[in-house]
């Protein structure tokens, strides 16, 4: 039994070791099928069914790029103090936009980030599309540091929570997470003070001084925002009164207003996680929003200088190349 499993492992390997030559022949080097086939002195038939056993297998993953527009982004850099990435959409689809945008943004961190990074990360839909994007690649930096910039929000076994997002980043980058085991809003000043004093929360928001980039989602003060859609977090008429006070969206609960200025709430003493002023202390402060209806948020955002890297969809670039403006 045991010489019979010996050589179906070997079988395997050698079937794996094939199928890996033929896939990067064809869609590393560029050649067809039937090249392959030649090369190999086999059937076209065959390096088909290699090509589809490497994709089973999970050897192979076929990622659909998304489309930028350099043109857009040029336009909107040159307006405002920020580097923009502008993705095509072809469906107006909240998902959708999502998902192009998570690409985008692993795209662009893959191109920027090196080996011995603080990387801060926030949470939310975007960020948990960022992290599955992520997966497609062989990523491994070396001495690389994933920060949880806000306790968990929303159900613990979401993709969305924070904690969730930050161990898939990490996981995905090759990277050490450093995470923030506790609500994202606590019971009192008290509770947060005694969480502060844990070790390993501690040494995670001691990290909020040496991020070298933060990732952020910025988040919209509407009926559909991600906040209230979740539970746990904040409900409608919670949203209304932030609204009220002149706030126009929130970073990692953190919320502000159309200058891109700090609006104080209730909530301030009990959240667990970066505020506006450490965060614009980061050199790279990236923000991944689209959506029409989150507008007023990314506005506010730019407005502030809370990010410095705006990845969005070509809709809400258009829609503030008309509006004009920039940092004040």
């Amino acid at each position: 039994m045991q010489e019979e499993m010996g050589y179906l492992r070997k079988m395997y390997n050698e079937k794996k070791l094939i199928a890996l030559k033929v896939a990067r022949m064809y869609y590393a080097q560029g050649m067809t099928q039937e090249a392959i086939a030649k090369n190999f002195g086999v059937s076209r038939s065959t390096v088909s069914r290699l090509l589809k056993w490497a994709k089973d297998q999970g050897l192979v993953k076929v990622v659909v790029l998304p489309v930028v527009n350099l043109d857009l982004a040029q336009k909107l850099s040159a307006q405002h103090h920020c580097n923009f990435v502008i993705v095509e959409v072809f469906d107006n689809e909240e998902n959708h936009i999502r998902e192009e945008l998570g690409k985008a943004a692993a795209q662009y961190l893959l191109n920027m980030l090196t080996d011995g990074i603080n990387l801060g990360v926030s949470w939310g839909q975007t960020l948990a599309q960022l992290a599955k994007a992520l997966s497609v690649f062989n990523s491994n930096f070396k001495n690389l540091r994933v920060v949880q910039l806000v306790g968990g929000l929303g159900a613990p076994e979401m993709d969305t929570h924070s904690i969730n997002v930050t161990a898939k980043i990490a996981a995905n980058l090759g990277g050490t997470p450093h995470f923030l085991p506790a609500p994202g809003i606590v019971e009192s000043v008290n509770v947060r003070r005694q969480l502060l004093k844990n070790p390993e929360i501690r040494q995670t928001v001691d990290m909020f001084d040496k991020l070298d980039v933060a990732v952020v989602g910025i988040g919209g003060l509407h009926p559909n925002a991600t906040l209230v859609k979740y539970g746990r977090i904040l409900k409608l008429e919670d949203i209304e009164a932030i609204r009220r006070a002149g706030a126009v969206g929130d970073i990692a609960l953190r919320f502000f207003n159309a200058e891109g200025k700090s609006v104080k709430t209730k909530y301030d003493p009990y959240v667990l996680g970066i505020d506006l002023k450490t965060l614009m202390s980061v050199p790279k402060r990236i923000g991944i929003a689209g959506g029409l209806e989150k507008l007023p948020a990314i506005k506010g955002a730019l407005a502030g200088g809370l990010i410095n890297v705006l990845i969005t969809d070509d809709l809400v670039a258009r829609a503030l190349l008309e509006v004009g403006g920039g940092k004040k």
